[in-house]
């Protein structure tokens, strides 16, 4: 299950930041899995992250809604050709893109809002 927890922000002067289980301020599970995300971004109240690789036989993209607690939307995108492994998320001219682990950058607005490309 993936469980989403809130910290608050550490002070960014700190040199090295531990957070553990005692500085959660809050946190609930959601009904998927969380194995393989990594690198997400927030915008808008929503987390956008990449999840898992090709020889896995998955790679998902996940928008999960953080004000109402839920998985919004979760796209295949090896369905839509999509091959390499997502590092990373961030928004560039009003649009998600996905960093891969070799090193190519992906709009990905087209697949996520079921647009034509």
């Amino acid at each position: 299950m993936c469980k989403i927890s809130c910290f608050n922000i550490p002070d960014i002067q700190q040199k090295e930041v531990y957070l553990e289980n005692t500085d959660i301020i809050d946190s609930y599970m959601l009904p998927c899995s969380a194995i393989n995300m990594q690198g997400g971004c927030i915008k808008n109240g929503k987390l956008y992250i990449g999840q898992g690789y090709y020889s896995a036989g998955y790679i998902l993209f996940n928008i999960v809604d953080l004000v109402y607690r839920k998985l919004e939307k979760q796209v295949d995108l090896i369905q839509h050709g999509f091959t390499e492994e997502p590092e990373g998320c961030f928004w560039y001219d009003g649009s998600p893109m996905i960093s891969t682990v070799s090193g190519n950058i992906w709009r990905i607005e087209e697949i996520v809002s079921n647009k034509k490309q």
